[in-house]
């Protein structure tokens, strides 16, 4: 009796199983999948290609091929710079060629995306000697450095892993016609300052 109910389990795990991996999205689906994806879909296939970039960061060949696999998906919209962007980054020496990494037009600048910030981070870690902070609500930028769009939190924690400490530099000006004007320049930058030296433990 023992011996089938344990094959019952057996059959019931394996079932499962054969469901979830027929189930899951392939890499080939997930990357497919990214050439559409706008602000706001199932978060399935970025997941998948964080797990590559991750993976991609053992070596120099794996992080150059999937660099170039990034480049090849932008749009005619963003074909020029974003192809340069990684061209360059590809095709340089980290020791000589370093990068400023802007958070706002990471995030910005590939459709309100964290996960191109947070990719950036992890593809060209070698190479970040500063980071320039700017941070926004609904995607208007904010009066400080504060809460928002971007998570701060998860940015601290992914630089905290780089092996050189990069030089944060908080940017105020300029700001979106939407930003409110409440404070003061004075109290902007007091408040900016604080929460940087809250948040990013320096």
């Amino acid at each position: 009796m023992k011996i089938k109910q344990y094959l019952l389990i057996f059959l019931f795990v394996l079932i499962n199983c054969v469901a979830i991996s027929v189930q899951a999205m392939t890499s080939e689906e997930a990357w497919n999948r990214l050439k559409t994806y706008q602000y706001g879909d199932d978060f399935e296939p970025l997941l998948i290609i964080e797990q590559e970039v991750l993976q991609s960061t053992v070596s120099t060949e794996t992080k150059e091929k999937y660099a170039a696999r990034l480049a090849a998906l932008l749009n005619n919209q963003t074909t020029y710079a974003g192809r340069e962007f990684h061209s360059i980054l590809c095709n340089t020496n980290p020791e000589f060629f370093g990068l400023c990494l802007e958070q706002l037009w990471s995030f910005r600048g590939c459709g309100h995306s964290q996960q191109a910030l947070f990719d950036h981070i992890k593809l060209y870690q070698d190479r970040i000697y500063e980071v320039h902070l700017r941070q926004t609500a609904n995607h208007i930028l904010c009066e400080s450095y504060e809460d928002g769009d971007m998570d701060n939190v998860k940015l601290a924690d992914e630089l905290r892993k780089l092996k050189t400490p990069p030089h944060l530099l908080i940017e105020q000006s300029p700001v979106d016609p939407e930003t409110p004007k409440t404070i003061s320049a004075d109290e902007s930058i007091r408040r900016s300052i604080a929460y940087v030296r809250r948040v990013f433990n320096c």
